[in-house]
């Protein structure tokens, strides 16, 4: 049986796509799979989308203060920028559509309170109200381009279906195609979803990779070589503005690389100010076992210094670490595969340590996919 995409390519027929990891990388490559008539299906960890693109919701503690609201935080990335003339068309999509908007900041390189212009010139943008907005349209179109049922094991041939709490098993080949297996991390119930995969897209760092791949695939020593740094993030909010002059400042003579006021985001709301600091992957390493006050103590005193002021007492303060964030060295390949096995593995991390080599990546591997279909047609 043969299909046609809405690009008029004609493919032999759909191919059943199992997609690890809902982050940037894999939703685009989910959306492109679908808009072509494969049946793709995701597979996420956690309970919403984005990756590393995830904002967090926090209750302060209320105390006498029995209508404290919950606090929002872009806590991973934190702003994107468009560089290749096709990923600036899809932000332009984006902003006609309200699901991003331009940060303007102000941005500057800071030094011990001394503030000067910062590096680069690009234009800013984030998600809203959050960067999760980004991942979230994905996935829309997705469900829209494969008549999403979301968690619906049942839904119709060529259906775009997305699992949650999933956390994937190694991976076993079976016959002619791939046996999904995965861990509910709500319930501890293992799973196995009926039929076979033609194709697996790993979208994930690449230890989580590696870690999931047969023993025997050679995309274990491709990939081997590129590691990824952690990153520790600290949540601050405070009751009153600290009426700095900055939106995000690139610290420098610090342990802090990044302070951002994630108040002055498009559609954030400004009260309770809050900020987001994030210190060096190198710094983030050598304190990975700390325990959190110690971390909060030593971050708090840096931010105090690269402001040059003493902080008040924040309303709410807490500590997220990401462990598998930064690339030590990006691959600059796009993507890796394994045609014959038909593996493909995708991640920022396979490009550049940008937003954009997400969205590229997971581009590519979709491409790299439907290539090879058209040749076997």
């Amino acid at each position: 049986m043969s299909i046609e995409s809405e690009a008029g390519t004609t493919l032999r027929r759909a191919e059943r796509v199992a997609i690890i990891g809902a982050g940037l990388a894999g939703l685009t490559c989910a959306r492109e799979l679908s808009l072509q008539g494969h049946d793709v299906h995701l597979f996420e960890k956690r309970e919403t989308v984005s990756g590393r693109m995830a904002r967090i919701r926090m209750q302060p503690d209320q105390g006498a203060n029995q209508t404290a609201e919950a606090v929002w935080f872009d806590h991973g990335a934190q702003y994107f920028t468009a560089r290749s003339a096709e990923f600036a068309q899809q932000v332009r999509d984006w902003k006609n559509r309200g699901v991003v908007q331009q940060w303007c900041g102000p941005f500057v390189s800071l030094t011990n309170g001394v503030c000067e212009p910062p590096p680069g010139s690009d234009v800013r943008h984030v998600g809203v109200p959050g960067m999760d907005a980004i991942c979230s349209d994905l996935l829309q179109q997705t469900c829209k381009a494969g008549s999403c049922k979301a968690g619906n094991p049942n839904a119709g041939n060529q259906a775009a279906r997305i699992t949650f709490c999933a956390n994937v098993l190694p991976l076993q080949r079976v016959e002619q195609g791939w046996q999904i297996r995965y861990e509910n991390i709500r319930s501890g119930v293992t799973a196995q979803l009926e039929g076979l995969f033609d194709w697996v897209v790993l979208a994930l760092p690449s230890p989580i990779a590696q870690s999931l791949l047969p023993g025997d695939s050679p995309l274990i020593r491709q990939i081997a070589p590129f590691k990824l740094g952690p990153c520790l993030a600290v949540m601050m909010a405070f009751d009153h503005s600290l009426s700095l002059s900055f939106g995000g400042a690139f610290v420098q003579d610090s342990l802090l690389r990044w302070i951002s006021n994630n108040s002055s985001m498009p559609q954030r709301k400004k009260t309770p100010e809050c900020w987001i600091l994030h210190p060096s992957s190198e710094w983030s390493a050598e304190h990975w076992n700390a325990s959190d006050a110690a971390v909060l103590g030593q971050i708090r005193a840096a931010f105090e210094k690269a402001i040059a002021m003493v902080l008040p007492e924040p309303r709410y303060q807490a500590l997220f670490r990401w462990e598998n964030a930064l690339p030590l060295q990006p691959a600059a390949s796009g993507c890796f595969s394994d045609l014959q096995q038909r593996v493909i593995i995708a991640g920022d991390w396979c490009t550049d340590a940008r937003v954009e080599g997400a969205y590229q990546s997971g581009l590519q591997a979709a491409r790299r996919l439907s290539e090879e279909m058209l040749k076997q047609s």
